[in-house]
């Protein structure tokens, strides 16, 4: 199964066969187990939180100051809400960031619901996972591209879409874990002695192209450890072709940016 929404539906509803899940935040909150090695005895698969406090510690790098985020969310979705409760403890810790938020409950809301944030002057949009959101999310770039507000997400794949950082995990290589946990299922296994597995690659990204449209610098350290990098400054590559390339599966992934003391900023 692929989100939250479509995993939790499959194992409130399929209990005679193996339910493999392969892009799921928090399979606890949706009662798949209580524990990696402890849960449904038909039911394993791969996951993991998208750290949205890394994500605005990367905000925060680029964007120094004082400065208020938004963001938007459908609230029916489990995933969504745990994600922005995560995000909002990470704003409690930054004196100069502060949080505005909205909900939607479908894809043609996104527009007014990201148009109504930029209206009340936010910095920059922190996007928290979100189904109808991400579906929608060039949406949020219409809404963001006149006032030149930049959008950090966490679902790389938005990156080459208008997003100006993306720090998230790789769902390729999360979707080649949930396919051996598949495998191992078909040759014999039973998924009841199958624990959880977390993700192994988280990719760190960014648009340089993007970066230039908004008048946005980048600060070196977060360049110099994004492993996907989308521009064609010095490269050679068409514009919004990626620079540099994701790792594989079988690569460490960046740790989360440090801050040391440079910073970005609007030029």
């Amino acid at each position: 199964t692929i989100s939250t929404s479509c995993t939790q539906a499959a194992i409130n509803k399929i209990k005679d066969r193996p339910v493999v899940f392969a892009t799921v935040a928090d399979p606890f909150i949706i009662g798949a187990g209580s524990s990696d090695a402890d849960h449904l005895p038909n039911v394993t698969g791969v996951y993991g939180l998208s750290s949205m406090a890394d994500l605005l510690k990367a905000a925060h790098q680029v964007l120094p100051g004082k400065i208020t985020i938004g963001s938007l969310w459908d609230p029916s979705q489990v995933n969504a809400i745990r994600n922005l409760e995560i995000l909002k403890e990470a704003v409690d810790s930054y004196s100069d960031v502060t949080f505005v938020g909205t909900t939607v409950t479908g894809s043609s809301e996104v527009y007014q619901a990201a148009l109504s944030l930029v209206q009340k002057g936010i910095g920059a949009f922190v996007l928290i996972p979100d189904n109808i959101v991400f579906s929608a999310f060039e949406s949020v770039v219409k809404a963001a591209r006149d006032r030149k507000i930049p959008i950090f997400i966490s679902d790389v794949e938005r990156l080459k879409d208008g997003a100006l950082l993306a720090l998230g995990y790789d769902f390729t290589s999360s979707g080649i874990q949930g396919a051996h946990l598949v495998v191992r299922i078909l040759n014999g296994e039973n998924p009841k002695d199958i624990p959880f597995q977390r993700y192994t690659v988280r990719t760190l990204g960014v648009n340089t192209d993007v970066a230039r449209e908004l008048g946005v610098t980048i600060p070196p350290e977060i360049l110099a450890q994004a492993n996907l990098v989308y521009g064609s400054a010095n490269s050679g590559s068409a514009p919004g072709g990626p620079v540099r390339a994701a790792p594989g599966r079988d690569q460490a992934a960046p740790p989360p940016p440090v801050d040391n003391g440079k910073e970005g900023g609007r030029k």
